[in-house]
């Protein structure tokens, strides 16, 4: 007998979506506070088609992989993994190199990165406890600056870990009465983008 509801959306979807929504509000809001145009950033789910330098700085969210443990019936554990990939460029002037002044901007948008998804803030990525099991960032990477192209585009990887219950039930996951989005998802011919409000 076929299954008679709609199946909703699994947990590592729900919680990639959510990664992307907090960057992009918070990321733009860093941006308004310090007015450093490091922070001036999109943020993306799932893009595959390549940056162009006038596009930068980006960020672009996308799932790796997950694991399961601890399976029953209805349920198990999924362990699952997020690239959190942020680019940067800039050109040369007269005072300043490109290739290390888009590094220098690299670290500040990666940093900013790391520092608000790691945020106790964001501990249940504004899901109802205990939806969010674990969360935290693994890893720190930059991309060998010397394959990048000669627009000094550089680019930064940061791997996230989140474990989540993964069901095959009906049911869907509940958000905190405090969580709120100032971003919204829009389809682009390169991906999905998240938008501000007023943008």
């Amino acid at each position: 007998m076929p299954l008679t509801g709609i199946i909703p959306q699994q947990s590592f979807e729900l919680v990639r979506d959510r990664i992307g929504s907090i960057l992009g509000t918070e990321v733009l809001n860093q941006f308004t506070l310090s007015a450093n145009s490091a922070l001036d950033a999109d943020i993306w789910i799932e893009r595959f088609v390549p940056f162009g330098h006038e596009e930068l700085p980006a960020i672009n969210v996308n799932f790796d992989s997950g694991n399961f443990s601890s399976h029953d019936q209805v349920q198990a554990d999924g362990g699952y993994r997020f690239n959190i990939d942020c680019y940067s460029s800039a050109k040369t002037s007269s005072s300043k190199d490109g290739d290390s002044l888009a590094i220098i901007n690299l670290h500040r948008l990666i940093g900013v990165c790391r520092a608000i998804l790691e945020n106790s803030v964001y501990k249940t990525l504004g899901f109802n406890a205990p939806f969010v099991m674990n969360r935290h960032i693994e890893s720190m990477q930059i991309a060998d600056p010397g394959k990048q192209d000669a627009a000094s585009t550089v680019m930064g990887r940061l791997v996230m870990n989140v474990r989540l219950p993964e069901t095959t039930e009906l049911l869907s996951p509940t958000d905190l009465n405090s969580y709120y989005t100032t971003v919204k998802l829009e389809e682009t011919e390169n991906g999905y983008l998240y938008i501000g409000n007023g943008t």
